[in-house]
């Protein structure tokens, strides 16, 4: 395909292709629909101000107009079904979706710490989300003023809909997460966005993160649809390729968004890898520790792949997105249960070719988006330990066992949510045979118990990490859809 025209890019919602990279400040307000009318009239009153992917404006000196702000919109199924959407939608959204992240927790590893029962929000103790409002700014100060905007909005839906949660975070000037690795460095690049028209090895194709458009496989994606009687206004688009032609297709330009609250055990972490590198004498090998805290990344604290560069850090490839592990088969260099190959294999799951092994991981691709909370002030803008100090190699010890929780609001665009998400949650990251490997879980974000260990391959002989303990917890979470802008007026339009 060429690249998406500007009138599709002005119908998509901005977070979809863009993590605002420039907007370190973030709020997710957490809503319920009260009265379908009143809720409608809220949203017709927000639908000016929601960011969609348009190319932003030039300046006489091509420099670019980016926004100071930016807010998107999202919905549960509950939500869906409190705006009052025709039964024939309700009923065509995804099963995944309809269930809810609670259902399927057993899928996710959400057992034990991470039990809905003890969510913040959206677990079945927790007031019922139907509607997310994702706000960023440039600072503190500014997300704070925005986010009062929008409260007043709010509250002068005179019941409409009403604020049961908020969280707030941000990312820090060094841009890594609590942890202290660089964060967002991998992300998939998407066809039809700008310099990148057509699908490779490394661009996937548009309609694994945006419905209406061929994915992975050359088909169109499931996507919800309304009967063409029940929109008499003709504000929705046709299917593609003149499909269903007695329907409309809802989720044109949209996507599904899987957001997940993540406490992150920083102080058991450094702990953990400071006591399998302590000598006889009760030292501390640094640099050892955070080549070994590395191994369980797969990347450096810089963000530089290990495959790229097995023996130290180097910053110049902090970014760098394009290699494979195929010349790495035995893990070597970044160890096959590490945290990012198994997020993405690329050109190495086991039994498969390269090309075989591409092909696939290119079919469970997810968009990130994500920043961090925690810390006295609750922005997540601070660490507990001098990230930089990682890079000179000293690692942290001594961290505080007890204090404010540190974590990530991780937010997952995708268009499928059983075949991305969760396919790579529950087969990859808590899969204890993961690509032929035995009793060893993703060492970062798996549901691992204290029983699991880590393998890091060494010539001659590997070495095995016993009882991993889990360092990420779900504290919260919930299955959204991200509708295009032309289904949020739909949603305006629309009375019964």
């Amino acid at each position: 395909m060429a690249l998406l025209t500007e009138e599709a890019l002005s119908d998509i919602q901005g977070i979809l292709l863009s993590g605002y990279a420039h907007l370190n400040f973030g709020s997710l307000i957490f809503l319920q629909v009260n009265d379908a009318a009143k809720a409608q009239q809220w949203l017709q009153q927000l639908l000016p101000q929601v960011q969609s992917s348009k190319s932003w404006e030039r300046r006489s000196d091509r420099s670019t107009v980016k926004p100071e702000t930016t807010l998107n919109i999202a919905f549960t199924y509950a939500g869906a079904k409190a705006f009052n959407l025709p039964e024939e939608t309700l009923a065509s959204f995804s099963p995944e979706f309809k269930e809810g992240m609670v259902k399927n927790a057993n899928i996710l590893g959400d057992t034990g710490d991470s039990d809905p029962q003890g969510w913040d929000i959206g677990g079945p103790r927790n007031p019922e989300v139907h509607l997310l409002l994702i706000l960023f700014a440039m600072n503190e100060a500014a997300l704070q003023a925005f986010r009062k905007e929008q409260q007043k909005l709010i509250e002068a839906s005179n019941g409409g809909v009403a604020e049961i949660a908020l969280q707030e975070g941000a990312r820090p000037q060094s841009q890594k997460e609590p942890f202290g690795f660089h964060d967002g460095v991998s992300n998939p690049i998407v066809e039809g966005t700008p310099k990148h028209p057509e699908p490779d090895q490394w661009v996937i194709r548009t309609g694994e993160f945006v419905l209406g458009y061929l994915n992975e496989y050359g088909l169109y994606p499931p996507s919800p649809a309304t009967l063409a009687q029940n929109d008499p206004h003709g504000v929705l688009p046709a299917f593609p390729e003149n499909g269903a032609p007695a329907f409309r297709d809802f989720g044109r330009h949209g996507s599904y968004l899987a957001y997940r609250k993540l406490g992150q055990d920083v102080a058991g972490f450094w702990k953990y890898v400071a006591d399998q590198v302590r000598q006889l004498d009760g030292t501390v090998d640094s640099l050892e520790g955070i080549r070994l805290a590395s191994k369980f990344v797969g990347r450096w604290p810089s963000g530089a792949p290990l495959v790229l560069s097995p023996d130290r850090d180097d910053p110049e490839l902090a970014k760098e997105n394009r290699f494979t592990y195929a010349l790495d088969a035995k893990g070597l260099a970044c160890p096959i249960g590490a945290h990012a190959r198994r997020a993405n294999p690329r050109a190495s799951i086991a039994h498969n070719t390269p090309e075989q092994s591409i092909a696939s991981s290119n079919t469970h691709r997810i968009l990130r988006r994500a920043f961090s909370y925690g810390g006295e002030t609750g922005v997540g803008v601070e660490h507990d330990f001098d990230v930089q100090a990682l890079d000179r190699g000293q690692l942290p010890e001594g961290l505080p066992s007890q204090g404010p929780e540190r974590g990530i609001h991780f937010m997952g665009i995708n268009a499928d949510l059983r075949r991305q998400f969760e396919l790579v949650q529950q087969n990859w990251c808590n899969n204890p045979a993961f690509n032929a490997l035995y009793g060893n879980k993703d060492p970062m974000v798996g549901d691992n118990d204290g029983k699991e260990s880590m393998a890091i391959p060494r010539n001659p002989l590997r070495s095995r990490l016993l009882d991993v303990p889990r360092f990420v917890t779900t504290r919260g979470g919930g299955y959204f859809f991200l509708p295009s802008i032309t289904a949020l007026r739909f949603l305006v339009q629309t009375r019964h």
